[in-house]
C-alpha cells in the first residue's frame, strides 16, 4: 500500500507531528503539501494542517480542496486545548472542503505552540475586545508553548499504528 504523509505547517508543529506518524509507517513517504504533485498515486493520505481562526490554514485549504482523495486521515495542531466543539468544528470544517466523496477514515488534534506573532497582535486590542489579550488568553499561551510535547507525539505515532491497523483489517476484509 502506498502510503502518503502530507502536512503544511508554519511554527513546525504539524510537521513534528506528521514526523511523528511517519516513524512509525516506515513504507510512507513524507512530503510538505506544497511538495505533492500528483494525490492519486497514493492508496492512503495521512494530511495535516494547523488551525487558523477555527479552519485549516489557507494552504491546507487550497491543497484539500484541489485534492479530492477516497481515503484520508486528517491530523491538526492548534493553540488552543483540543477537545471539545471547537476540536469538532475545526475537523468539519475541513471534512466540509474535501467533499462528501472523501471518506475520512479518522482524525488526530493536539495542541501546538502558539505562533509568538499571534500574541503580540492580541497585545494590541483594547480590553472588551474578542482577541485582546487576557490573562486566560496568557495562561493558554504560556501552556501551549511546550506543545506538541512527548505525549502529543507519542499519541500521534499511536495514532498512526491504529490507522495503519484499521487499514491493513479493511482491506483483508475485502
Amino acid at each position: 500500500m502506498k502510503i502518503l504523509i502530507t502536512y503544511s505547517s508554519m511554527t513546525g508543529n504539524t510537521r513534528e507531528i506528521a514526523e511523528c506518524i511517519h516513524s512509525t509507517l516506515p513504507e510512507s513517504i513524507l512530503l510538505p503539501m506544497k511538495k505533492v504533485k500528483n494525490i492519486k498515486e497514493w492508496d492512503f493520505v495521512f494530511m495535516g494542517f494547523w488551525v487558523n481562526k477555527g479552519n485549516p490554514n489557507k494552504e491546507a485549504i487550497k491543497f484539500l480542496s484541489a485534492n479530492k482523495h477516497n481515503k484520508v486521515a486528517l491530523f491538526a495542531t492548534l493553540g488552543a486545548i483540543p477537545g471539545g466543539e471547537h476540536t469538532r468544528s475545526c475537523i468539519e470544517g475541513a471534512k466540509e472542503i474535501l467533499g462528501e466523496s472523501c471518506h475520512v477514515v479518522d482524525f488526530f488534534v493536539c495542541q501546538g505552540k502558539i505562533d509568538p506573532m499571534i500574541t503580540k497582535v492580541f497585545k494590541i486590542f483594547p480590553k472588551g475586545h474578542y482577541h485582546h489579550f487576557t490573562d486566560e488568553k496568557r495562561k493558554l499561551y504560556e501552556k501551549s508553548i511546550a506543545h506538541p510535547d512527548e505525549i502529543d507525539k507519542e499519541k500521534a505515532r499511536q495514532w498512526g499504528m491504529y490507522v495503519r491497523e484499521q487499514l491493513e483489517l479493511e482491506r483483508k476484509a475485502n
